[in-house]
């Protein structure tokens, strides 16, 4: 969990540098795409895609006390939108195999480091 938060890999793609908690988000994908996709850049492009629309998700819902638990539907809207962006533009446009159980894992573990990250 620590490397995925502090995602020192130095494959991590230059549209995500100066990005830490999109480096985070990034490990998550790119972790669980990882027996998905078999083309490692091609793995990497698009687990960076993912943390880019994930962050953009989740900036555009936070507001004050999103993360605690009085803010859940918040919470659930953010794992809905990154499940929605991982069946559209991951599963379906790539012809990945991922489940409904994969995807809302994944969307689950991105807005859960986005409640410690973005307190």
């Amino acid at each position: 969990m620590e490397s995925v938060l502090s995602q020192t890999d130095t494959d991590i793609p230059e549209s995500l540098k100066d990005k830490d908690v999109t480096k985070a988000f990034y490990g998550i994908v790119r972790e669980a795409l990882t027996d998905k996709i078999e083309e490692k850049k091609q793995a990497q492009i698009i687990a960076a895609e993912v943390a880019l629309e994930a962050d953009k998700i989740i900036q555009t819902l936070v507001k004050v006390d999103w993360s605690t638990p009085g803010n859940i539907s918040i919470q659930r809207k953010m794992i809905h939108l990154i499940g929605d962006h991982l069946i559209d533009e991951v599963r379906d446009k790539y012809q990945i195999v991922l489940s409904f159980n994969e995807i809302d894992n994944i969307a689950e573990q991105i807005v859960d480091v986005a409640k410690i990250r973005y307190k």
